[in-house]
């Protein structure tokens, strides 16, 4: 039996201290050099329990803990007890306490839980599933991503969650992963690599949405370090616009193979390149002369984007022109029978047949992708927003570019865009010159279906 005033192990030692309140047995530890110093032993040496046999239990189970923790340090091998001791001495030098840093390790790791090994890669069928479940994807933002992955599945996806537990260490990823995509995508441009980026943060947001203990500040912090962007990327392209002579070449050019619908949206609605594939003539009501693109059609996906006709000069008219040029498609038809990839090829086609036009230092070849970036689309909106009809709300409205309304401003104040504006507004469709090849496509077309 122990006695009630004391009682003693070779490792501690209790105290019946009568006048100390209701906490009156006092543990002591001794003799702990055995033991390796357990660290939970030596953060506080004294303790007080109500009762002798609360304050023995406690002793005895912090006692075969550390024991039992010294058998299985005692079982490491000699290449694992010499890796962790020669990482303990690293951190030392760099006057880091081991020990509090494997402390703060393990409560990081435990906050995480058992996915913190989980690859983020791994969560990216279900984030895709997620996207498209809740129509926030066109078919040719899904096909980008898909890209983006493939770039990204043998370096960034393989990252764990716990990398991105330091704000250091996950900025440390982001920068070599847009480095990576840097050097394996065709574009040096900023506003590309800057697409890459949100495409990061948005798929490590929805990771943290699946897993509560990544943390949703940290990847703020990790993702508004401005030096994540590579060096040395090429400035986003002028937005010069499109002028009349050449809204009217390509006009009849691109009708000659059946993409009036395409260049109308184009030129006339600054409808995005992409988002134009997507669409079908449905969204053209004739009866109640209205615009109406669906909300998984648009860029934002917030709502429709509904508009009259009748607020873009001539435009009830280009529809016409468009829809009979193309065949009198029905409402369910696309109004893009081709691939993009095919469409930009034949503008590009289309402008190196007519260089002097398009471009007035004499280069060989014309690359639109580089040097007429979003011309025409940017036509509508530097000439929309001259017009009392439209206006700059309007205008970035049915654009869905109110983010780069600046730049086309700066662009307007440098060059008096007024009477170009008037032009342009004014072409009409009897006034374009469709291509003789037009007519053979057509025959062709019909002996085919005769």
């Amino acid at each position: 039996m122990l006695n009630h005033k004391k009682a003693k192990d070779i490792y501690w030692t209790i105290d019946h201290l009568p006048n100390n309140g209701k906490k009156n047995f006092r543990l002591r530890w001794k003799n702990l050099k055995s033991l390796g110093y357990p660290a939970d032993l030596t953060a506080t040496k004294v303790h007080y329990f109500n009762t002798q046999k609360q304050a023995i239990e406690f002793a005895s189970s912090k006692i075969q803990e550390a024991q039992h923790v010294g058998k299985l340090a005692d079982a490491l091998e000699s290449n694992a007890r010499a890796k962790i001791l020669s990482e303990a001495a690293r951190l030392t030098e760099l006057g880091i306490d081991p020990v509090l840093a494997m402390k703060e390790g393990e409560k990081h790791l435990t906050a995480y839980g058992k996915e913190a090994e989980t690859k983020i890669g791994d969560f990216w069928p279900a984030y895709v599933a997620r996207k498209k479940a809740d129509k926030k994807w066109g078919k040719r933002n899904a096909k980008a991503q898909d890209s983006f992955y493939e770039l990204m599945k043998e370096g960034l996806m393989q990252n764990p969650i716990k990398n991105f537990i330091h704000v250091r260490t996950g900025q440390k990823i982001v920068c070599e992963a847009l480095g990576k995509y840097r050097s394996q995508s065709t574009r040096n441009a900023e506003n590309t690599i800057r697409g890459a980026k949100s495409k990061i943060r948005t798929f490590l947001f929805y990771v943290a949405s699946e897993v509560e203990a990544l943390n949703r500040a940290t990847l703020r912090e990790i993702f508004s370090h401005e030096y994540l962007m590579p060096a040395g990327l090429d400035p986003e392209a002028k937005n010069e616009a499109i002028d009349v002579a050449q809204s009217r070449y390509l006009l009849g050019y691109m009708a000659a193979h059946q993409l009036a619908g395409w260049i109308v949206f184009k030129l006339f609605m600054g409808a995005r390149t992409l988002l134009v594939q997507e669409w079908k003539w449905s969204i053209v009501d004739w009866d109640r002369c209205r615009i109406r693109i669906p909300k998984d059609q648009t860029k934002l996906k917030k709502s429709d984007i509904s508009f009259s006709i009748s607020e873009i000069p001539n435009f009830e008219k280009w529809l016409k022109w468009a829809w009979e040029i193309d065949g009198r498609p029905k409402p369910n038809n696309q109004i893009v029978r081709y691939s993009q990839p095919t469409v930009t090829k034949l503008v590009a086609k289309a402008m190196n047949a007519n260089k002097e036009l398009f471009a007035k230092d004499k280069r060989k070849t014309i690359k639109p992708a580089e040097t007429h970036r979003n011309f025409m689309r940017s036509g509508f909106i530097t000439y929309g927003i001259q017009i009392p009809s439209l206006g700059i709300g309007k205008v970035m409205k049915i654009a869905e570019d109110s983010h780069n309304l600046h730049k086309y401003l700066a662009w307007d104040s440098a060059r008096q865009t007024e009477p170009e504006a008037e032009a342009f507004w004014a072409i009409k469709p009897e006034e374009i010159a469709i291509p003789q090849f037009c007519s053979r496509n057509r025959e062709k077309k019909a002996t085919h279906e005769g």
